[in-house]
């Protein structure tokens, strides 16, 4: 049994597609044919550079963190008796799945639950955390384990957040694939201007502004406010 459920239904705040402004939806479109004109091509030198980025933050980040992850690792295998970590499956760069990794942090249901939590939807309110698999939400050190998708090339540092094959046609309709010429990534605009704070379709709105604003300049500062942001807990659940 997986952390979330497959089939959650929309809650009534969110929003789809549709519901993004006629201008916005338009211009964005647009700018798909830049965004494969520019950016898009296997290698070029700021893709290059971006990937580079990403390699020496995240192999850094891992032997820095080594310490915390076997602690968290330790504590998550004697509490839940089975692997500390947790896949789960999220739509990469140009439409590829990759299984994308956390610490695990729910119980499995029980016969009498039922569950229909989504990632996207996430209140806080799941009974089947604990104190300690709450604060690693909270704090998002449960994403940690995702060091190791940036540094396998199938994740940034910087990005929009991964999402489910669900998300993709529920609110970026269209547009979905210039979501997608860009790899997800473990923080992004996104997560630094409210995280689950922020509804749809305004995050359609955030990452896809992003996506066609992409540079490094924007990534060092992106990841300078990550650390407020995570810092203050704003978003988090």
């Amino acid at each position: 049994m997986s952390e979330y459920s497959s089939g959650a239904e929309r809650p009534v705040s969110g929003g789809s597609v549709s519901d993004l402004p006629a201008a916005a939806h338009e211009g964005l479109a647009l700018d798909l044919e830049v965004i494969e004109r520019v950016f898009c091509p296997a290698i070029t030198p700021r893709a290059a550079a971006k990937r580079a980025l990403d390699v020496m933050v995240s192999a850094f980040l891992i032997l820095l963190l080594s310490p915390v992850f076997l602690l968290i690792s330790a504590a998550l295998a004697i509490r839940f008796r089975r692997s500390p970590f947790f896949a789960h499956e999220r739509v990469g760069r140009d439409g590829e799945i990759f299984k994308c990794l956390k610490f695990r942090t729910m119980r499995d249901p029980q016969p009498h639950e039922e569950v229909s939590q989504h990632p996207a939807f996430k209140d806080g309110t799941d009974t089947r955390t604990t104190g300690l698999t709450s604060w690693l939400r909270r704090t998002s050190l449960d994403e940690l384990p995702q060091l190791f998708n940036v540094l396998n090339g199938e994740m940034s540092i910087v990005g929009p957040r991964p999402v489910v094959q669900e998300e993709l046609s529920l609110y970026f309709g269209d547009l979905a694939p210039l979501l997608l010429t860009a790899k997800p990534g473990m923080t992004g605009l996104w997560t630094v201007n409210g995280r689950s704070d922020v509804p749809y379709p305004e995050r359609s709105l955030i990452e896809l502004r992003y996506v066609t604003n992409m540079s490094l300049r924007r990534d060092v500062g992106i990841l300078a406010k990550t650390v407020v942001a995570v810092i203050g807990g704003r978003g988090a659940v």
